[in-house]
């Protein structure tokens, strides 16, 4: 994936995600390089499938709830990334993603670095 087609993923999450009062998120499966995360009001009940591919490095819970008040997808820009390559030594053309969740501070990082990412609506709810 091109950057742009990253950013505009994340955009279209992060807009969906704003849309209701609160939104949880659970880690489905990680199997070999591939995570796939469910979200929605109601984890019995899913709005949306997200799968991330080409996974070079996770640290986050297994399940979590964010504030749709605040955008809670990003994509690290251009300097957060290089701190992090530092740290972590990421592998040229994966991208660094980061959740916010709403019982800890923008401190606690919930990355995932992958080269892909793709979400899909699992309930008849409008589209993004």
């Amino acid at each position: 994936m091109e950057r742009y087609e990253v950013e505009q993923v994340v955009k279209e999450l992060n807009k969906y995600i704003e849309k209701e009062l609160w939104f949880d998120f659970t880690v489905i499966s990680l199997l070999q390089d591939e995570m796939i995360i469910h979200g929605g009001l109601s984890l019995s009940y899913p709005d949306i499938e997200i799968k991330f591919k080409g996974i070079f490095f996770t640290s986050l819970l297994m399940d979590w709830h964010t504030n749709t008040s605040h955008r809670s997808l990003f994509l690290l820009n251009a300097e957060e990334e290089r701190q992090m390559n530092l740290k972590l030594k990421v592998e040229h053309s994966h991208f660094i993603f980061k959740f916010l969740a709403e019982e800890y501070s923008e401190e606690v990082e919930f990355l995932i670095v992958a080269k892909q990412i793709s979400y899909r609506l699992l309930t008849a709810k409008e589209n993004i």
